[in-house]
């Protein structure tokens, strides 16, 4: 396969990757769905992460590999890159986020702090982590549900 060549298919992979991890966050909070009803891929969309990564790894790694091979890669062209790609759709996520947070407000509504916490906004700008560089004890599963070992979070 040469870099000029489409790789759409394995792009479009992702999305069905993503997919099957927000299915795993929110099956338990969808209307009529229960625990007990939950299909087995469900359960198992927790790899849908290691998908993810390892199709964008493979795509990542097919687009520069010329320029790796030819002496042309240069590290902070490729971040930069990668922020300029990422970055805006952060923010303006970031921002409706708070619009939502706010509306909620002006309305009586609580907003967890779990899924929105104003002392938390420079972490989020900087992309950084809300409680610096420990490991949050909630990890990425949700409440009410366990490692696929068993194992505490």
């Amino acid at each position: 396969m040469t870099d000029g060549q489409n790789i759409k298919p394995l792009t479009s992979l992702r999305f069905f990757a993503a997919l099957w991890v927000v299915l795993f966050h929110y099956w338990p909070n969808l209307a009529g769905a229960s625990a007990h009803a939950e299909p087995a891929a469900i359960a198992k969309g927790y790899l849908g992460v290691e998908l993810f990564f390892i199709l964008s790894g493979f795509i990542l790694s097919h687009v520069y590999r010329t320029s790796v091979e030819t002496g042309r890669f240069r590290y902070g062209s490729f971040l930069w890159a990668r922020l300029a790609r990422v970055y805006p759709l952060h923010l303006a996520t970031l921002a409706a986020m708070g619009l939502m947070a706010a509306a909620a407000g002006v309305a009586g509504i609580a907003v967890d702090p779990n899924i929105m916490s104003w002392s938390s906004l420079p972490a989020n700008l900087t992309l950084t982590r809300p409680g610096g560089f420990r490991r949050s004890p909630a990890g990425t599963i949700p409440p009410g549900r366990s490692r696929p070992n068993g194992s505490p979070i």
